[in-house]
């Protein structure tokens, strides 16, 4: 990273990136990157291929991996992504939703690691030609790594220890700032073997998730504890407190946040 001019940072950076999926309500396709895009060294991001979306497609999801190792600050860091993700208008280019961004500066230590599995919500941009932007440090260095990020291959079932192994929790907060607390409809439903609850808060603040059975005996706790403002999504894999699969039926999930309480139905069909 020290070939940046004015960087002030000196270390080794890895990003990995998985296929991006686009989910609708009953399939999954993969989001291509548009190779005219990525061509010429001067590139400075990739860009997938336009997609339309329509009440169809429901959102964008993707794994990713950043990893720094021998960090060293040699002078005053500039705001510069290691990783920007962005939703962006195709037709006027204007950017819609800031997915997730990790800026140089705000690194600390000799070390850095980050994983996450990432799920945007596309309806709300129904009507639009969008493109999902991804820049990084290798393409800002402008050097042939800019053209040969690595595109892993995406698991839907993945093997436990694979790079992009999935954790029982997932939250994404997008940029957009909802303005009442809100428990949607898990996606997809039913559902085998996970699902998706998406829920928003106007506000910080403590929230709980919880699953129980038809006879309200407690499944399993998704969240328990404080949460930024903002639209944020949990899964459910199917499995109890003890790791256990649970079996199928009509289960109900609770959320409760401040002095909002809302009970849902979902089936989990195996």
């Amino acid at each position: 990273m020290q070939d940046l001019p004015g960087l002030n940072l000196e270390g080794r950076a890895a990003l990995l990136f998985g296929d991006i999926q686009i989910r609708t309500p009953d399939s999954l396709r993969v989001w291509r990157f548009d190779p005219l895009a990525q061509g010429g060294s001067a590139s400075r991001f990739l860009q997938t291929l336009p997609l339309i979306v329509d009440s169809e497609v429901q959102s964008a999801f993707l794994k990713a991996r950043a990893r720094v190792r021998d960090m060293r600050k040699t002078g005053a860091v500039p705001h510069l992504p290691l990783l920007r993700l962005r939703l962006i208008d195709h037709r006027n280019g204007e950017p819609l939703l800031s997915a997730r961004e990790i800026a140089l500066d705000s690194l600390n230590g000799s070390q850095f690691s980050w994983q996450d599995s990432l799920e945007i919500d596309l309806q709300p941009f129904v009507g639009r030609e969008v493109v999902l932007q991804l820049q990084t440090i290798e393409h800002l260095l402008g050097s042939w790594k800019a053209q040969r990020i690595h595109i892993q291959e995406f698991y839907p079932k993945e093997r436990e220890g694979t790079l992009f192994a999935k954790n029982n929790l997932e939250r994404v907060q997008v940029s957009s700032m909802p303005q009442t607390y809100a428990l949607h409809q898990n996606f997809p439903n039913p559902f085998n073997p996970e699902t998706i609850i998406q829920f928003d808060l106007p506000m910080n603040g403590a929230v709980t998730l919880k699953i129980y059975d038809i006879r309200g005996r407690l499944v399993k706790t998704l969240a328990d504890g404080e949460f930024p403002a903002g639209t944020h999504r949990v899964k459910w894999d199917g499995r109890d407190e003890r790791g256990n699969e649970a079996a199928s039926g009509v289960y109900l999930y609770h959320f409760v946040a401040g002095n909002y309480r809302q009970t849902r139905k979902m089936v989990l069909l195996r």
